[in-house]
């Protein structure tokens, strides 16, 4: 699961101020760095100096103890000035922020303290001149939060309201009154969706969300939010890609953000690892469920590769199958039923979904949202003799085992036609359709509940597997030795 942990550097170059951010690094991250024993990339604005972006590359391979550490070797470079880190680590499970460090450089505190004095003579409704004054600060957007703390613990209140929500980069209770807004209108459930409605506003007439000066950690706290009030893990609350106060009209963003969207598909192979063969057993891991009925570039480019592999499955004459959604994120449920319908008869049902204020009407969303219960192909569509119905099928199962990856998990050992090994998975039923929540956010909210023919669905519980197997151990190697097994 993705960590979400970063650390933010401002800094100070050829007279303007750079943001460079480092997250929680990948294992195919080329640039890696350890900061206080956790492993971070780099990733900085595209404008961003090229001698200040060899500086931060030449960290690569570095290990340093602290925050502090890190600071003194980029203040000691000395072509970069006026810096300002702050460190967030998060719980990888929930996203929940657990701890804040910040460092400062020493030009970046007395530039603190001047603004601090200048910040300090405004009245609050002094918008125009306190806005000037941050501008011309040079300090990070953090940095002026801090301010606002200090000139807050002094008594003036509203003057530290005023400050933060000017330097805010986005507008915090727009943010907030649009999600109420789609909560009420679009969540399948409305006495929960009333109930996460009232938490959030409640939350911010109580001041909860007013320290928070960062887009992500804003995001991520309101998504734990959201997701304890109504315990629904598809809940989740995004920053967009385009800057937050990008030019960039609609149209030319959704082109630039569909075509972003290709481009990550086709690297993952829409979904699909490479099919192995390994003395007769078919292996294939499957990390994402795409919609078999989409187009792109005019072809179905996700069903031609599924059903592609499922061939080649099928005509290698297996001695039995393993599918590896160990680490599948989930996606359409129409992909489920497309794999299952290569192993099932047909026309078996799969999974329902109950609208209630959403239907899905447009084009876009009927694809991506059955409105008839979902069903293995029917012989017109896939033939007996191209289906492997006596086939023996082992499914590789984790709490990474997401959404529509759960669908799949939840039909073949619904209809007891493949023996599920690993560990439970995460538990998210409900599917969600993302948002807008102005320019700058993007809000995942359910808008639908799966029902499936085995009772109640899998939302909060995850899908128990039939053998189970410890984080430690090699849950390919159990599967093999199990269908290897006079019993399998």
């Amino acid at each position: 699961m993705f960590d979400p942990s970063k650390i933010n550097i401002q800094f100070t170059a050829e007279g303007r101020t750079y943001n460079v951010n480092l997250y929680a690094a990948e294992a195919e991250d080329k640039i890696r760095l350890n900061v206080g024993g956790k492993i971070f990339t780099f990733m900085g604005d595209a404008d961003i100096p090229e001698s200040a972006r060899m500086l931060f590359e030449s960290l690569n391979g570095g290990v340093f103890t602290s925050n502090s550490d890190l600071m003194a070797r980029l203040s000691g470079a000395g072509n970069i000035d006026g810096i300002s880190l702050t460190k967030r680590i998060y719980d990888i499970g929930s996203g929940k922020l657990l701890h804040k460090d910040k460092v400062d450089s020493d030009s970046i505190l007395k530039l603190k303290k001047e603004a601090c004095e200048k910040l300090s003579k405004c009245e609050a409704t002094d918008k125009e001149k306190i806005g000037e004054i941050i501008t011309r600060s040079r300090c990070s957007t953090r940095v002026i939060f801090d301010i606002a703390n200090e000139i807050e613990s002094s008594g003036k209140v509203e003057l530290a309201h005023a400050i933060r929500k000017i330097a805010r980069p986005f507008d915090l209770e727009s943010t907030i009154g649009i999600i109420s807004k789609q909560l009420a209108d679009y969540y399948f459930d409305p006495k929960i969706g009333a109930e996460c409605e009232a938490f959030v506003m409640r939350k911010l007439a109580e001041g909860g969300y007013a320290q928070f000066e960062d887009p992500e950690e804003f995001a991520r706290q309101v998504s734990v939010d959201l997701r304890l009030v109504s315990h629904d893990k598809h809940f989740e609350l995004m920053v967009r890609s385009s800057p937050p106060f990008s030019t960039e009209g609609e149209a030319a963003r959704n082109e630039r953000e569909a075509a972003e969207q290709l481009k990550g598909l086709k690297e993952s192979n829409f979904g699909f690892g490479k099919l192995r063969n390994e003395e007769g057993i078919c292996i294939l891991e499957i990390n994402s469920m795409e919609n078999p009925e989409r187009v792109y570039e005019g072809r179905k480019q996700a069903q031609e590769i599924a059903t592609r592999l499922m061939n080649e499955i099928r005509d290698s004459h297996p001695s039995a199958v393993v599918l590896d959604v160990r680490r599948n994120k989930g996606g359409s449920p129409l992909m489920a039923e497309l794999i299952l319908s290569y192993f099932t008869p047909p026309g078996l049902p799969l999974s329902s979904f109950a609208y209630n204020k959403f239907i899905p009407v447009e084009e876009g969303d009927r694809l991506t949202f059955p409105v008839k219960t979902c069903r293995t192909w029917s012989l017109d569509r896939l033939p007996e003799v191209q289906r492997m119905l006596e086939v023996p099928v082992c499914v590789l199962t984790g709490p990474y085992t997401f959404s529509a990856g759960e669908d799949l998990t939840c039909h073949f050992k619904g209809i007891r036609r493949a023996k599920l090994i690993g560990q439970t998975t995460g538990g998210g039923a409900n599917p969600a359709r993302c948002f807008d929540v102005g320019r700058q956010f993007v809000l995942a909210l359910p808008i639908t509940e799966v029902h499936v023919p085995y009772g109640r669905n899998w939302e909060g519980t995850g899908i128990f597997p039939d053998i189970e197997i410890p984080p430690t151990s090699d849950a390919l190697a159990a599967a093999k030795a199990f269908l290897r097994s006079p019993k399998s």
